[in-house]
């Protein structure tokens, strides 16, 4: 006999080197530290995300961080996506993914 046990929520992260094509005389690609986060629970919000975020800044004592609405992108739920910068400098984004992006994936949002 079988159980199924439902998973309530999940919280991930990845911290890898990515590298970009170039037009590098020597062929070389362009390296990038990157972390990647992504969760998913019943009652998460952004502001709950948000605050994991901001909790990762601290730990590695990361300032000048400022966040700015993000509603001209199409793989990005409007209104609960931001623009992350650190010192004026865009660093990456935060947000929901769009409803219609989660139901191409076969996903519940």
């Amino acid at each position: 006999m079988y159980s199924a046990v439902k998973i309530q929520g999940k919280k991930l992260y990845e911290l890898a080197r990515v590298y970009f094509p170039t037009d590098r005389e020597d062929g070389l690609a362009r390296e990038e530290q990157v972390v990647s986060m992504g969760a998913y629970a019943p009652l998460l919000d952004f502001f709950t995300f948000k605050g994991y975020v901001e909790t990762l800044f601290e730990a590695f004592s990361i300032e000048n961080v400022s966040y700015a609405a993000v509603k001209d992108d199409p793989s990005w739920h409007p209104g609960r996506t931001a623009a992350v910068s650190i010192n004026g400098e865009r660093m990456g984004t935060i947000g929901q993914i769009h409803p219609q992006v989660a139901k191409n994936y076969g996903m519940d949002v």
